[in-house]
């Protein structure tokens, strides 16, 4: 059922971020702040799946998709909403006013490594070893906080 799927994408891709905007572009708050804001309005998340999912009357397989295709997706909407935002709220200039920008090709791979490929990695020893994988649980789970380091 692809339209319950393209509505929480439009909400949590699209109209999430809208909404932010306008809430922070009418806010006296810092540019940092407001860029900061923005940020956390474009990083998609279970939370914010399972939230979309409940209002549009999904259910759990709705809530997995929204979660797997906005994965896929901040790889790219991350690193350009992000700098337009930066682009927007301070002109393109950090601190010390220094020309800011979040390079979009690294970015991409550091949302790639950070969340496909632990998930994916996941997925493949859950489809190898199946019920066995439930062993080595607690050995993966702490190994895959050193993946980000």
């Amino acid at each position: 059922q692809p339209k319950p799927l393209a509505i929480g994408l439009t909400a949590q891709m699209l109209l999430l971020p809208l909404v932010a905007f306008l809430l922070v572009n009418n806010a006296n708050l810092d540019p940092e702040l407001k860029v900061g804001i923005m940020i956390l309005s474009v990083c998609p998340g279970g939370i914010t799946s399972n939230l979309i999912s409940y209002f549009v009357k999904g259910n759990v397989a709705l809530a997995v998709s929204l979660t797997v295709s906005n994965a896929f997706l901040s790889l790219f909407s991350i690193p350009l909403m992000v700098n337009l935002f930066i682009h927007y709220f301070l002109g393109g200039q950090g601190q010390g006013n220094s020309n800011f920008h979040l390079p979009f090709l690294g970015t991409m791979l550091e949302i790639f490594a950070i969340t496909i490929v632990p998930a994916s990695l996941g997925m493949a020893l859950r489809y190898k070893l199946g019920k066995r994988v439930l062993e080595f649980q607690k050995i993966i789970n702490i190994g895959g906080l050193f993946w980000i380091f």
